[in-house]
């Protein structure tokens, strides 16, 4: 609904300040559906970061939510759109119609009726740095560049429809982006996400509750997993 209003229209970057979630997810995938280059905003990089993205990419519309903002102490910002609003304006018999016509159409035909046209070389998104070494520079990744992440990832860890993958990592970050939300949509397998990577606890029993086969990490993450289990056994 909001990319097919006005809203949107001439926009090619959409900011997303959106946690690790199937909400979050879901809001990076409609923005590709839509043609438009996602823009994860880095909302632990503070204010003054965020407003640089934006400012950089000529972002208008953010896609967020009010429970995040709240939960995280943030402000809001010009531009924000609420996916609670977007989701109490779509009529029910409309979220029935897109269900039913999901499983029953055929994919090139979903496609060609609601994909915006792409093309390999097409921005897909842009990653911005952390800023430790001074202004964060974006990184723009194509769809050929996710592509190729995504086929050097297979050739490391072989997946099947059986397995589930831990998304931590915010989608700000590059494997966020990449191996938490591509990953397994290409590859056809489960991903079951969680807001706060250094919460080990959590994590771990979300890894009992889904049978999670698969996990990334970053460094600073896997260390606080492992003093976790480190007290747990003395």
């Amino acid at each position: 609904m909001l990319f097919r209003s006005e809203r949107t229209e001439g926009q090619t970057h959409v900011g997303l300040l959106v946690p690790a979630s199937i909400g979050g997810a879901l809001a990076n995938v409609a923005t590709t559906f839509a043609g438009k280059t996602a823009v994860n905003l880095n909302f632990t990089a503070g204010a003054e970061s965020m407003a640089h993205a934006v400012e950089r990419c000529g972002i208008r519309t953010i896609l967020t939510s009010r429970v995040f903002l709240a939960k995280a102490s943030m402000e809001p910002m010009d531009g924000m759109v609420f996916l609670e609003d977007l989701m109490a304006q779509m009529p029910a018999a409309a979220k029935l119609r897109t269900l039913v016509l999901s499983f029953l159409m055929p994919a090139p035909l979903i496609a060609r009726l609601h994909l915006a046209p792409a093309s390999a070389t097409q921005h897909a998104a842009v990653i911005f740095s952390s800023g430790s070494t001074g202004t964060p520079k974006g990184v723009i990744l194509s769809h050929r560049n996710v592509l190729a992440n995504i086929d050097a990832i297979t050739q490391l860890f072989e997946v099947g429809p059986s397995d589930t993958l831990l998304g931590a990592l915010p989608f700000f970050h590059s494997f966020g982006f990449t191996v938490t939300i591509w990953f397994p949509l290409v590859s056809g397998f489960g991903v079951a996400y969680h807001p706060n990577p250094m919460d080990a606890k959590a994590i771990g029993e979300l890894a009992e509750r889904y049978k999670a086969t698969r996990s990334e990490e970053h460094t600073s993450e896997l260390q606080s997993h492992l003093n976790l289990v480190c007290r747990l056994l003395l």
